[in-house]
Formats: C-alpha cells, sequence, structure tokens
C-alpha cells in the first residue's frame, strides 16, 4: 500500500495546498494502480521532531507494522526540514525496503550514494532557509513591537490603526474596566463569564461572527473547529485577562515590557490581582484529588474535554463535560461516576496479554531508572526540608511581630498545603523506587495476581501507563438512562477502536466488540455472571444467553460514534453494520426461534410499548396471510424501513 504525506506549515504561504499535495499523490497511486493511504499534518514545521508530528508518526508506525510498502511526498522538504529525521527516515525506509517518490512519480533512490548525498544537502539547506526565516522575522517583528507596531492578535480592548500601531478600542475598554471592576467586587472569573454571556456582551469572534477557528486540546495537541458566531466567554479568557499587564499600559515582548497606551491606573491593575486570589472557593470543602484519567476522556456528544470534581464526601465525585462550566451552554451528556469509569478503565489492561505484555516492559528491573528515582527523591526532600524552614521562618517572624498574624495568614496556610502536597509526592516516589527494585516479583504470576499487582502501583505509575497506551476515551449516556454509558477506547498502540457499555448502577460493563461481560476488583468485586440474568434494567437492552455469552439489542453508530438502540426491528442483534440481508436470512434459518411469529421481528427488539410496534406486527401477518415466505419479508421490511441503505453493507 501506498503512503501519502502531506504537510503545510504555518509559514508556507506559497506552497502547494495539502489537498494539492494530496491530489498528486491520489493521481500517482490511481495511475500506478496502487492502494494508497494518506496522512496529513497540517499547521506543523517540517523542523519538529518526529514525536510532534503526529501523523507522521502514524506514517512510520504503519510502516513498521508492514502496512505500508511505498511513500509518495511531493517534495523532501514537505517530508522534513530536520536533518535529524532525514537520517532517521531514510534508515527506516531501507530497512524495511520502502520506495520513496517525489513529484511526477520518481523514485529517490536510498542506495545511490550520490542521491544519499544531494538529499543530505538538501536536507541541510531547508533547515537553513528555516533558520535564517525565523531570524528575519524576528528581527521585523522586534523592531516593530519598539515602534508601537503590532502583528497577529490584538489583546482585546485594543485595535490597530491604519499603519499598524497599537490604540485603544473605546468600546471594548469599556468591558475591560468592567471585568477589572467585577473581580474587584469578589466575583469569580466563571461568574463573570457567565455574566458577561448572560447580558449578550459579545466576544472578539462573536463579533466577526463569519468563519471558524482551531482550538487546541491542552492535553493530547489535537485540534477542533468551532464556529466564531458562537464563541462565548470563558473563564479562563478572564483570568488571561486579569493578569495581563498590557491593560496597565505594558507589553511583555521577549522578556522585556514595551510601554503601550493605558486602560487601567497601574495601581488600580496591581489592587485587582491582588485580591484576585480572595475570590477563590476557600470553604474548605473542595479536596485535592488525582484524575487517573484527565486529559483521556472526552464527551462523545460535543467533543469537549470531560473533567474531574471530587469533595471529601464524595458527594461530588464524577467526571463531566466541560460544556457544563459554560452557564445555558451544557450539550445535555451525564456526568460519570470516577471510581467507577476509572475502574472500568483500569481493568480494561488485564484483559488479555496484549497490553499485560506492554506494562511488563515499563515495570522490568533497571538500574538507570533505580538511580534516577532517587535523585529525584532527593531533590524532593530537599524542596520539602525549604519549605519547611519557610514555614518556621515565618512563625519566628509573627512571634517577633515583624508581621501580623493576618497578613501571614494566607502565606502560612499556602506553605501548609505545599508541604503536604510534597509529602504525597515522595511516598510516590518513593513506592515507585521500591517497584523499581523489586519489578520480577511485581509481573510473577501476573495472571493469577493482577489485582494485587496493581495495588502495589503509585498513582503516577498507574497514570504513566494509561497515557502511555490510551489516546482517548470517549463517553455518552445511551437513551438519557441515568447509569447506562457508551465507552470508545481508542488507542495509541496497534489495536482496533472497543467499544463497551458500563451500567454504573448496576456494576456491569459489557464488550461490544466480542459480546462478552467483564468483571474485576476494579470494577466491582462482587459482580459475577449469575447476577446479570436477574439484572431487569440491563435486560431491557441486552439478552444474556445460558453460556453467559451476551448479545445487545441491536443497535447502530453515527458519523459522530453516538450509538442507538434500534427496537421493533428485523435485524436480530447487535451492531447493525456487522449485517447484510444474507446474514440476516441465513441466521434465521438456523435459528428461527429468534423470530416472532407474532410479529416477524427478532425477539429481543420487541418492544411492545411503542408507537410502531402494531404497524410492523400487522404488516407482518398481512404479509403471511398472503403467503409469502421470510425471505420476502425481511426483503421487504429492510427495504421500505430504509435499513438497506444505511446500515448494511
Amino acid at each position: 500500500m501506498l503512503g501519502i504525506y502531506a504537510r503545510l506549515s504555518r509559514e508556507d504561504h506559497d506552497a502547494k495546498s495539502i489537498e494539492n499535495q494530496v491530489k498528486s499523490g491520489i493521481d500517482f497511486a490511481n495511475r500506478e494502480n496502487l492502494q494508497y493511504k494518506i496522512y496529513k499534518d497540517d499547521g506543523l514545521s517540517g523542523t519538529l521532531t518526529i514525536d510532534k508530528r503526529p501523523n507522521f508518526n502514524l506514517l512510520l508506525d504503519d510502516i513498521t507494522e508492514g502496512v505500508i510498502t511505498s511513500v509518495f511526498v511531493t517534495n523532501q522538504d514537505r517530508l522534513e526540514r530536520n536533518p535529524e529525521v532525514w537520517f532517521h527516515v531514510c534508515e527506516l525506509f531501507k530497512k524495511e525496503n520502502i520506495k520513496l517518490y517525489f513529484e511526477g512519480g520518481k523514485e529517490f533512490d536510498l542506495y545511490d550514494v550520490d542521491e544519499m548525498f544531494i538529499g543530505s544537502i538538501s536536507s541541510l539547506i531547508n533547515k537553513r532557509y528555516v533558520d535564517i526565516l525565523k531570524k528575519k522575522i524576528k528581527a521585523v517583528l522586534d523592531r516593530n513591537v519598539k515602534e508601537g507596531k503590532v502583528h497577529g492578535i490584538v489583546a482585546y480592548g485594543f485595535t490597530k490603526d491604519n499603519n499598524g500601531y497599537l490604540i485603544i478600542d473605546e468600546e471594548e475598554s469599556k468591558v475591560i474596566k468592567q471585568i477589572y471592576d467585577l473581580s474587584l467586587s469578589g466575583m469569580g472569573t466563571d461568574s463573570i463569564a457567565n455574566y458577561l454571556n448572560e447580558k449578550n456582551i459579545p466576544t472578539r469572534y462573536k463579533k466577526l461572527g463569519k468563519g471558524q477557528y482551531k482550538v487546541k486540546d491542552k492535553y493530547n495537541g489535537s485540534y477542533k473547529t468551532l464556529n466564531k458566531k458562537d464563541a462565548l466567554w470563558k473563564g479562563n479568557t478572564i483570568r488571561i485577562i486579569l493578569k495581563n499587564p498590557i491593560y496597565k499600559g505594558k507589553r511583555l515582548w521577549n522578556g522585556k515590557e514595551i510601554d503601550v497606551p493605558q486602560i487601567l491606573d497601574t495601581e488600580f491593575w496591581e489592587r485587582v490581582n491582588d485580591n484576585i486570589p480572595k475570590n477563590a472557593n476557600n470553604s474548605g470543602k473542595k479536596v485535592t484529588y488525582k484524575y487517573l484519567l484527565k486529559g483521556i476522556l472526552k464527551c462523545n456528544k460535543c467533543g469537549r474535554n470531560m473533567y474531574g470534581r471530587s469533595r471529601q464526601n464524595k458527594k461530588d465525585h464524577y467526571y463531566q463535560c466541560s460544556s457544563k462550566r459554560i452557564k445555558n451552554n451544557s450539550c445535555g451528556n451525564r456526568s460519570i461516576n470516577i471510581d467507577k469509569i476509572e475502574g472500568a478503565v483500569w481493568s480494561r489492561f488485564f484483559r488479555d496479554d496484549e497490553l499485560m505484555k506492554l506494562i511488563e516492559k515499563d515495570i522490568v528491573k533497571d538500574d538507570n531508572k533505580i538511580n534516577e528515582i532517587e535523585e529525584v527523591i532527593k531533590l524532593e526532600h530537599k524542596s520539602l526540608n525549604s519549605l519547611i524552614n519557610k514555614k518556621d521562618n515565618l512563625i519566628e517572624a509573627i512571634s517577633d511581630a515583624v508581621i501580623s498574624k493576618e497578613d501571614a495568614k494566607k502565606k502560612m496556610e499556602s506553605i501548609k498545603n505545599s508541604i503536604i502536597e510534597k509529602n504525597r509526592l515522595i511516598k510516590d516516589f518513593q513506592l515507585q523506587l521500591a517497584n523499581a527494585k523489586n519489578s520480577q516479583e511485581l509481573v510473577k504470576n501476573r495472571k493469577k495476581e493482577f489485582e494485587s499487582f496493581t495495588d502495589k502501583l503509585s498513582f503516577l505509575e498507574k497514570q504513566k501507563i494509561v497515557n502511555k497506551y490510551i489516546s482517548e476515551i470517549y463517553v455518552q449516556c445511551w437513551d438519557n438512562q441515568t447509569s447506562i454509558y457508551s465507552l470508545i477506547f481508542k488507542f495509541k498502540i496497534n489495536l482496533i477502536d472497543e467499544h463497551y457499555v458500563i451500567d454504573t448502577r448496576n456494576d456491569i460493563l459489557l464488550s461490544i466488540n466480542d459480546e462478552k461481560f467483564y468483571t474485576s476488583k476494579f470494577f466491582n468485586a462482587n459482580t459475577n455472571e449469575l447476577s446479570l440474568f436477574h439484572n431487569k434494567d440491563l435486560l431491557k437492552y441486552f439478552f444474556i444467553q445460558p453460556s453467559g455469552k451476551a448479545v445487545s439489542v441491536p443497535f447502530y453508530i453515527d458519523k459522530k460514534n453516538q450509538a442507538f438502540f434500534l427496537h421493533n426491528t428485523i435485524i436480530p442483534y447487535g451492531n447493525c453494520s456487522d449485517w447484510t440481508e444474507k446474514k440476516i436470512l441465513a441466521f434465521y434459518k438456523k435459528n428461527p426461534n429468534w423470530l416472532s411469529n407474532e410479529c416477524g421481528l427478532s425477539r429481543i427488539s420487541v418492544d411492545k410499548n411503542s408507537k410502531d410496534y402494531i404497524n410492523k406486527s400487522n404488516g407482518y401477518l398481512d404479509f403471511k396471510s398472503k403467503g409469502k415466505s421470510i425471505e420476502e419479508w425481511i426483503h421487504f421490511f429492510l427495504e421500505s424501513s430504509g435499513l438497506s441503505e444505511l446500515f448494511l453493507h
């Protein structure tokens, strides 16, 4: 298979568009009668290392896995502008016998000494071109900034004149003053954002109205596209505005302060910033909680990140969609209990040998790792002693009346919290050190003792394992049920996506991929296969056979990976996309009892309370009275309901 790679960095204004690069590759593939797979990195520089270019990295992984046997790229500078990357790619291509083609289908001979020499020189020239370009751009920008000019996006509250000089936007500057006034009055950043949204005060993007913008996921670096007309104020935006010294007339540029027009009095700006910590919730009810799935969980309904909330009494203890942070803008997806989802995710690592073998490699004894952890512990102890000394010095300052108790209260609380967190961190590293020294014991008899194995891992070790192998997990509540969720696992390693259903109320985890139930200590130690047969909530959606294997009510997954159950259908069970008319006919010939004699529908899909049940059953009885066959009924049902076109292959 041919791998077509295309790249366009932000500075490549005159380069061919990604679409044209891809088209050239497809034309070549069609001309040579080759199957192909497309890999695109948009907005990424060729000087970046391989791990910073996700689709280039994926291309190389597919080469190693034997999926890709040849590569097309329009020219060498699309492939790289980094000599180290060039040499690595060439060695890999030679090792895996990969053919490399450039624009026009010209093959680059990796074994020709002269071609390799020219390629290496080209790589150095490409890098030099980028370095010189960056140096020139930096010099121009430095000069413009010193003259009071601006480039790119201007901070809210400002605009630029026809000559590019920074000036105050009178309308937006009023909003800036309002934000600072609200903060000084004691309002938090999220509350200020909600207030501005309620008053229909538009953001900069919303004022533009047209177009789209990209938002980078801070956890995995991916981008999603949003409409500018829908842009709302957010707490983080308010926080950035409050902290930005540009509003007191000081623009930061390369570590230096440049004088600019002043919206706020300096003393007022300082007073507001000193007051910000007082606006935080200091009730003491909220606790520091370590979230295993931070940055991994995604809302399958709107695509946003899900973040954790936890309190001491666990009354609030869940991951929820970040859309709920924006007043009146929640996507409606339900929150999911932290213990249930983390337990189910951690259980997945021990379902088969594949992931467990990978974990063994991470835990294998390594003297360098032991020395590294020991050095980290020493540094953390040194940092802890420094905090303790600060605490003692502060106590001494209070006793000597150098500082009042009231003035020292906030500082003392901060130091105490830092000491608590530092002690937790040291304990975690100490546990990692013990595990590193006793790694062979940890993985011994892993199949029988994997549960006790994980009990001995520190939180950071667990988090490292989860983040290393799982890319994203999409979560969505099914059919507005309060406890049944769809989970879609996406991996960083060569595993297909896995789809699960989790019932958090009844402690049940079902794999849609292989239609099996899984139980473990991490999810619920008391759950077993026998309890499934008596679960009325679960039996609305799944049928458990005497063998213990489960099949679900027919469902389909749309293009957004949202799952929906289908009731009163001819499809026997499970995922609609797994069935064809031929397979359905063969199934009912082998399993005639699965087809209801009363209504001609799959027995496990029958829902007599549904409005369409009577129509469908009457249609079947009419069909039957005319002496038509089951084959004809199945064909008629699929065609008339549109299932053939929508789901079936």
